[in-house]
């Protein structure tokens, strides 16, 4: 009878730990995709953006979610747009494909145009989710990006 309690115990005993490193690890997942989605996503656009010469306000959505910003470099053109949750991304006419994970999604996206005097930049704000009910986790993103030879 002793024995079967002590079994009992360490089945119960290894049963929660073995729930808490399924949880660990998948908090760890939701986290490493909200990051990386984070990282190449804001990367890609801070750098495309300072790239450009110029905001295209006719076929951007300035100042309201879902954003979608074309800028001109020449004869390059850069779109960042949204496709359901993802972050997209096209030059030149051709999708380079999406900016986030298909495991993150993005539930907002803004495109803001500040211009003085002198300079003209552009202000992302952008809101990244990932994970289920358990493991949920959302992170806001700002930069601003300030547009080649507009300083």
């Amino acid at each position: 009878m002793i024995y079967v309690a002590i079994l009992a115990v360490a089945v119960i005993a290894i049963t929660r730990v073995l729930i808490v490193m399924t949880r660990s690890y998948t908090s760890i997942v939701v986290a490493r995709d909200l990051n990386h989605s984070a990282l190449v996503g804001f990367e890609t656009m801070v750098r495309e953006i300072r790239g450009s010469a110029s905001v295209t306000a006719g076929s951007s959505t300035l100042g309201a979610h879902p954003g979608r910003l074309t800028t001109a470099a020449g004869a390059t053109t850069t779109e960042f747009y949204m496709a359901g949750t993802q972050l997209m991304f096209r030059k030149n006419g051709v999708v380079q494909g999406p900016l986030t994970l298909s495991t993150a999604r993005v539930t907002n996206l803004v495109f803001r145009q500040v211009s003085t005097g002198s300079s003209e930049a552009i202000k992302i704000e952008m809101t990244l989710a990932a994970g289920t009910s358990t493991a949920a986790r959302s992170v806001n993103l700002y930069s601003t990006a300030i547009l080649r030879g507009s300083y």
